[in-house]
């Protein structure tokens, strides 16, 4: 029993020797798919915001686990065009909010003594917090909505991939990018939605390996 101890506080202090906890913050560049196509329907990214907590776990050489648990925002911006004359919605502006678990595995390339290369990609699952719609109409006007739980659906999955350099072994700016290959729009019958998501970043790991 005591050596079966040791042997399990052994393989923990060595796993996190080669542990780093980190944060991370970015700039969100999203527009979901759509699966129909209209001539009178046109959908534009919106700019939002994640924020988060991550974890690097070094599992060889040059590969790292990577999980990652972050407030993101996604969505699109719908604009409908109608006759001259008309009433009616002429832009939405969709909101989604997840906190969202990314799963990456990393790979490390050493540039130099100060400057590393990382190059990752994984799966995401992300839990929707909230979603709201505003509607702008043709006469100035607006109006925000919030979804109902059956408007969408509370989960969505997809595939994460990641880029970016890294000064010092703490500083990081990255590029990544989600596609979601779950359908978010509940109704079967109804266009599926999936969602798209640029993120520009910057993290900061507070040890070093």
């Amino acid at each position: 029993m005591n050596k079966l101890l040791y042997t399990i506080l052994f393989l923990t202090t060595s796993a996190s020797a080669f542990a780093q906890i980190g944060i991370k913050a970015g700039i969100n560049i999203s527009k979901y798919s759509y699966s129909q196509q209209s001539f009178d329907i046109d959908r534009h990214n919106i700019l939002a915001y994640n924020i988060g907590i991550n974890y690097r776990q070094t599992i060889g050489k040059t590969i790292s686990f990577w999980p990652e648990l972050i407030y993101t925002i996604k969505g699109a911006d719908i604009y409908h065009s109608y006759p001259i004359g008309s009433t009616g919605p002429m832009k939405y502006t969709n909101k989604f909010s997840y906190l969202q678990l990314n799963l990456p595995a990393v790979a490390v390339f050493e540039i130099s003594d100060s400057l590393d290369f990382e190059l990752g990609a994984g799966i995401y699952g992300a839990y929707l917090t909230s979603a709201k719609v505003k509607i702008e109409e043709f006469d100035g006007s607006s109006t925000t909505l919030k979804y109902g739980k059956d408007d969408l659906k509370t989960m969505d999955f997809g595939l994460v991939f990641t880029t970016g350099i890294r000064l010092n072994k703490t500083l990081g700016l990255n590029i990544n990018y989600d596609m979601g290959v779950q359908n978010i729009e509940p109704d079967s019958e109804a266009p599926k939605i999936k969602t798209r998501n640029f993120s520009l970043g910057i993290s900061w790991l507070f040890s070093k390996d």
